[in-house]
């Protein structure tokens, strides 16, 4: 009897063992999913949360660029306006610079053709008689800054050609032993920017006045270069560039000499804006 009741009870054993093992699974899945629910649940709430702050990003991001337009279209001649306005007009001169050096190349070798017979034209132009006086050497450049920048300015104010084309010379040579030192490099400069309006090179004169004005913004002759770049704009016939360069010269340097003569300069400018609007009429 007593073996009958072991053996009972020890088959009893396992199963009393496996249903207890198997409530306990179950609680435990029961609690992972309650513990998943809540997790995807909290990611829900993240996403609608990023959602809504990506949809306050994009109205935000509208409404900036909505000021700025508004900004654009009121403002006259802020800072920033003047900023663009200044590296609009430096990527004109650079794109009018790149042209010239184009037309300069395309000029060379339409001239080494002529010279070579190549052309029609090289058969109806005589051959260039030779100067029996050998030509002048080159003057050399002086080692002391203050002579050199002398001597190159009363080169390029020369009245013979020859003696500016030496001042030219002299010039990049001067420009390229002193590139930034200031009472040198800027008065070399302005006077080969000078010289080149002289000869209507416009576009490469507004170059040079626009280096003094990069490498010495606050030298005794950036106004100079300032008021020299508007004039050059001026006689280019850009009135519109030109009143920009004379407005920022009066406010850049309210004490310059120019001061008397950029007013005058914007005045006549009004002036001519106005007849052109009447002329219209």
């Amino acid at each position: 009897m007593k073996r009958a009741l072991l053996a009972l009870a020890v088959c009893a054993l396992p199963g009393c063992l496996l249903q207890s093992e198997g409530e306990l699974m179950q609680a435990d899945i029961k609690a992972l999913r309650k513990q998943l629910d809540a997790v995807k649940a909290g990611v829900d709430e993240d996403r609608e949360a990023l959602r809504a702050a990506i949809v306050r990003a994009e109205k935000k991001t509208l409404e900036v660029h909505e000021a700025l337009e508004q900004l654009n279209s009121s403002a006259r001649r802020t800072d920033a306006d003047l900023g663009i306005q200044l590296d609009a007009l430096q990527k004109t001169v650079q794109e009018l610079t790149g042209k010239l050096e184009e037309l300069n190349f395309k000029l060379a070798q339409i001239e080494r053709a002529e010279k070579s017979g190549n052309t029609p034209v090289a058969s109806e132009v005589k051959p260039m008689e030779l100067d029996p006086t050998p030509p002048e050497p080159k003057q050399p450049l002086p080692s002391d800054k203050k002579a050199a920048a002398e001597l190159v300015v009363r080169m390029l104010q020369a009245r013979e050609t020859p003696k500016r084309e030496e001042g030219k010379r002299l010039a990049a040579d001067a420009l390229a032993r002193w590139p930034k030192d200031e009472g040198t490099t800027d008065v070399i400069r302005l006077a080969l920017g000078d010289r080149l309006a002289d000869e209507k090179q416009f576009q490469k004169a507004v170059v040079e006045y626009k280096k003094v004005l990069d490498v010495f913004p606050k030298g005794v002759r950036a106004d100079s270069a300032m008021y020299k770049i508007a004039q050059a704009f001026t006689l280019m016939g850009y009135h519109e560039d030109a009143k920009v360069f004379f407005e920022e010269l009066l406010r850049r340097y309210p004490k310059s000499e120019l001061t008397k003569d950029t007013k005058a300069r914007l005045v006549e400018l009004e002036k001519a804006k106005k007849d052109k609007r009447d002329k219209k009429k």
